[in-house]
């Protein structure tokens, strides 16, 4: 999977539709934004996106592993048990899934995830999973009065420290792409289990 990294972006959802549509993907992709001036969440809501703040990136796969009409739901939910699980092995942290598309932690929301199809007839020809996580700040409470966290809150500063940011988000996208429609790990332990 390619990884194309950005300074600046409205969001990397909408960077990932204008590259599909421009012809300019003919495989999986990541794409990364330091910061995003419009962040998407679900319902239209903004997703705040302050430069270096967050690990802000979308995972997008073109046909033929998405050709088949799919539930974007499942996806999400796969897709955020993947990230919380990973979250958990990496910082120690008991990051866990409200379905269908929030992390939470300690009672806060540490991210979310966006998952968009591209369709042309009745066919999907492009999936597009979005991923906001907090790492070092955030407002006290989201537009909806959640009370948002981050994972500074939650660690050490010598743990911020050894905190790998560019590999996490690796792992992280090798962890979501694996939730796509043909992937072998497809639907491998989407329970979400009990959250915070």
């Amino acid at each position: 999977m390619q990884m194309r990294r950005y300074d600046l972006l409205d969001s990397t959802n909408e960077e990932g539709k204008r590259l599909f549509h421009r012809g300019a993907l003919t495989d999986a992709a990541c794409l990364v934004a330091r910061e995003q001036t419009a962040g998407k969440g679900t319902r239209g809501r903004r997703w705040e996106s302050p430069r270096d703040a967050g690990l802000y990136f979308s995972v997008i796969d073109v046909a033929p592993r998405a050709a088949a009409i799919v539930d974007p739901g499942a996806i999400t939910l796969a897709a955020g048990t993947a990230c919380a699980r990973l979250l958990r092995e990496s910082t120690g942290l008991n990051v866990s899934v409200k379905p269908v598309n929030d992390l939470y932690l300690a009672g806060g929301k540490l991210g979310g995830i966006l998952t968009e199809a591209i369709v042309e007839g009745e066919v999907v020809r492009a999936m597009i999973i979005g991923v906001g996580i907090n790492v070092w700040g955030m407002p006290n409470a989201l537009a909806d009065g959640t009370r948002a966290t981050c994972l500074a809150e939650h660690l050490s500063p010598q743990a911020m420290e050894r905190l790998d940011t560019p590999t996490l988000i690796t792992a992280l996208a090798d962890a979501v792409y694996e939730c796509l429609p043909g992937s072998t790990a497809e639907g491998r332990d989407a329970t979400p289990g009990p959250w915070a």
